[in-house]
């Protein structure tokens, strides 16, 4: 993680040694779980190391419509 955020800019030392001294859970979210959901305030920071998220927003007519 550390190594992709350096290749976009160059961090100090410090900077350096506090974001490795946060404390993390790296887990696998399935492609149809939910990161949050609309209304709910979330309960973690979530910080994507591989692949992508997109986000979903429903309709009056409760259809989903997504945008990237």
């Amino acid at each position: 993680m550390i190594r992709k955020l350096c290749r976009r800019h160059p961090l100090a030392q410090d900077d350096l040694r506090e974001i490795s001294a946060l404390p993390f859970v790296l887990r696998q979210v399935a492609s149809s779980d939910y990161l949050v959901r609309e209304g709910k305030r979330p309960a973690r920071c979530a910080f994507i190391v591989d692949g992508y998220a997109y986000r979903q927003k429903l309709t009056a007519m409760a259809s989903a419509r997504s945008s990237r």
